[in-house]
């Protein structure tokens, strides 16, 4: 396991039943953007996935993640 990205706390991820966040990482260059629905809410370095390597969600609590789709596109 690498924690690539440090947790941090937030008050744009909406809350309660039914309700949907959509979490985006745009690599720009050797940057890496991540976005909470339109907000950019940090840049990090680009750190390259070695092959086979896995990806994630860290939660804690008592929270729940669902993920309907992953969409992956290189330009």
């Amino acid at each position: 396991w690498v924690d690539e990205i440090r947790v941090s706390e937030t008050n744009l991820l909406k809350k309660g039943s039914n309700v949907l966040n959509r979490l985006i990482l745009r690599k720009r260059g050797n940057q890496l953007d991540l976005y909470i629905d339109t907000i950019r809410v940090t840049t990090i370095p680009y750190v390259a996935f070695e092959p086979n390597s896995s990806f994630g969600f860290q939660i804690n609590g008592e929270s729940s993640v669902s993920v309907d789709h992953i969409f992956v596109q290189q330009n």
